[in-house]
């Protein structure tokens, strides 16, 4: 799995400027298993592992999809906000998705100010403006 701040230390440590990161899970529904796997590797997701088997044998897929449809299984279909309404057989996979992006660095950017050297402290801001209150 990749964490956002391992891709946040990876996008400062290659020298962009700027890098603003932002995260997004969406929910897939798929009508087995079989179909998930099928999409995975259309992605590249694949075993990267050097001594893995040559063969898996079938029962293990089988029971791989069993046990996944008795967690994941897709008991509706999904609205707008990802919410299952009515029934529906299948599975859902959910995918984290990283946006990103970082600029090269030039000296007409904006260049983050020193530490300490704000002209109002947080306290003064929030006696002069008052309790902000969220909409």
């Amino acid at each position: 799995l990749t964490r956002v701040s391992d891709v946040g230390d990876l996008i400062s440590k290659s020298k962009f400027a700027l890098p603003t990161i932002d995260t997004e899970k969406i929910k897939v529904p798929y009508s087995n298993m079989f179909t998930l796997l099928k999409d995975l590797r259309g992605m590249g997701v694949n075993n990267a592992v050097n001594e893995r088997r040559d063969f898996t044998p079938q029962d293990t897929f089988m029971s791989a999809a069993a046990i996944y449809q008795t967690l994941f299984g897709l008991k509706s279909e999904p609205d707008d906000e990802g919410n299952f309404t009515d029934d529906r057989e299948g599975i859902v996979a959910t995918y984290s998705i990283i946006y990103l992006i970082g600029w090269s660095p030039h000296e007409s950017q904006r260049a983050a100010k020193k530490p300490g050297s704000a002209e109002l402290d947080i306290k003064q801001f929030f006696e002069e403006v008052g309790e902000i209150k969220h909409l």
